[in-house]
């Protein structure tokens, strides 16, 4: 009956429409009106928004609604021909940007604008400079003294709807527009997992200018881009300003390590690796290195990489073995005393116990201390 919107009868051969069934379809379509004057679409409008009521929300107009539409910015469906945007839909793309606002959230905003102050405002009331209060430096004057960092305190993860709906914003900053609308999966902008991984990363010169680069490409594509460009103020973004996904790495590294044949690793092992390297570069300065890793406890780093120490430790008992059992001078400063002198021993001396009266560090200190007396 009608593309089975009603539920139909036949009774004393008539055709009778189950009243609750019509109902139903009223609340649902906006096209037919009721002689009587009821509102249609009572349902309908109860979970989605027609275009027009977007634009009114947002204080735009109609077409730039459908763009987004277009971009698969919101999900749309289709009832009597026209264009409805469930409201689920709305709030999920609303919360994931910062540009458009309601009027209601406008008027909020003009509330905590007066309460607040900008980054840049702050910098100039402290008398400081603005690379100073951002979560990056790499001014120019940073890179030159070797502060230059990267201060963490957000992470990106990619998580089911399900998930997101279970969390109800805890600890969610941000969620981000997706590209298809079909996807069981959302990236989000979040409070990291625990303390330590909130934490400032000091950058070598080579890496901190990097980024000065990627910063130039990324401010020209912004110019170019306009309005398309979807700024998140992200370091690393794609070319229209979303977060890069763990692909953006994975790809480029696996086609690096097959076309040099390098071992097979994942981009986490580099963690691992640079722990190795800096541990074996400072000395084992543990704590130096676990501010960087982001490990908790200092005895994580040292549970994790204690065989990286063991290694020092079997050098150590084998520099111990030849100072003081195999009796052979460890000391750089004797070696190079023994080539500076090698040429100018006299005939009278014997070389053979010159060399073990240098060998004993008292006699080599009052020997240095009477020559330079001598000068």
């Amino acid at each position: 009956m009608h593309k089975n919107v009603f539920e139909s009868k036949e009774i004393a051969g008539k055709i009778r429409i189950n009243i609750a069934s019509f109902e139903k379809w009223y609340a649902n379509q906006i096209k037919y009106h009721k002689v009587t004057g009821e509102e249609p679409g009572k349902e309908l409008k109860s979970w989605s928004y027609s275009v027009k009521e977007v634009a009114d929300l947002l204080g735009v107009d109609d077409y730039l609604v459908y763009d987004l539409l277009k971009k698969n910015q919101m999900e749309a469906v289709i009832v009597d021909y026209w264009k409805r945007i469930p409201k689920e839909s709305f709030q999920n793309w609303y919360k994931s940007q910062s540009r458009y606002r309601t009027k209601e959230d406008r008027e909020k905003d003009a509330l905590l604008e007066d309460a607040t102050i900008t980054m840049p405002e702050m910098a100039q009331l402290l008398g400081t400079t603005r690379s100073s209060v951002y979560c990056v430096d790499i001014s120019p004057e940073a890179i030159e003294e070797n502060r230059a960092y990267v201060f963490i305190n957000k992470e990106s993860q990619r998580i089911r709807k399900e998930s997101l709906n279970a969390l109800d914003g805890k600890d969610v900053l941000l969620v981000f527009p997706t590209n298809h609308k079909k996807n069981s999966t959302v990236r989000i902008l979040k409070t990291p997992k625990t303390e330590s991984s909130v934490r400032k990363i000091f950058l070598p010169k080579s890496v901190a200018n990097m980024l000065v680069d990627w910063k130039a490409e990324q401010d020209e594509m912004k110019e170019i881009l306009g309005d398309e460009y979807m700024d998140y103020n992200l370091v690393m973004a794609s070319t229209f300003g979303l977060p890069l996904g763990d692909g953006a790495i994975r790809g480029p590294l696996k086609k690096l390590i097959e076309d040099y044949n390098l071992p097979p690793v994942v981009f986490h092992s580099f963690r691992h690796s640079s722990v190795t390297y800096k541990l074996k570069m400072n000395g084992g300065d543990i704590k130096a290195v676990q501010g960087d890793s982001g490990h908790a406890q200092v005895n994580m780093v040292t549970d994790v990489y204690s065989h990286i120490l063991d290694d020092d430790r079997r050098k150590n008992a084998e520099l111990f073995e030849e100072a003081f059992y195999e009796k052979k001078n460890l000391d750089p400063q004797m070696h190079v005393q023994q080539e500076n002198n090698n040429t100018t021993v006299a005939d009278e001396v014997d070389p053979e116990l010159l060399a073990k009266v240098l060998a004993n560090p008292e006699m080599r200190a009052l020997l240095n201390s009477l020559a330079k007396t001598m000068k």
